[in-house]
């Protein structure tokens, strides 16, 4: 007979009140957020960088379409 793995309650704290080092599955959790900032971090300079060269097209664009001349006045 298979015996089913018992799942954790969420709901309760299994550490100590006076413990001072992270257990191995907190280390793991603050590894993975610490990985989840960093990529949150990258993905907003990726973003950025994007966004500059998209700008970048445009005003290339801009400066290559010939300029419009004004009616000279009589």
């Amino acid at each position: 007979m298979t015996r089913k793995r018992r799942v954790p309650d969420p709901r309760v704290d299994p550490h100590e009140a006076d413990e001072t080092t992270p257990c191995e599955s907190c280390l793991i959790d603050l590894r993975i957020l610490q990985r989840a900032r960093e990529l949150k971090a990258e993905q907003g300079h990726a973003m950025n960088i994007v966004e500059s060269l998209q700008q970048e097209d445009e005003l290339e664009l801009m400066w290559s379409r010939p300029a419009k001349r004004a009616k000279p006045k009589r």
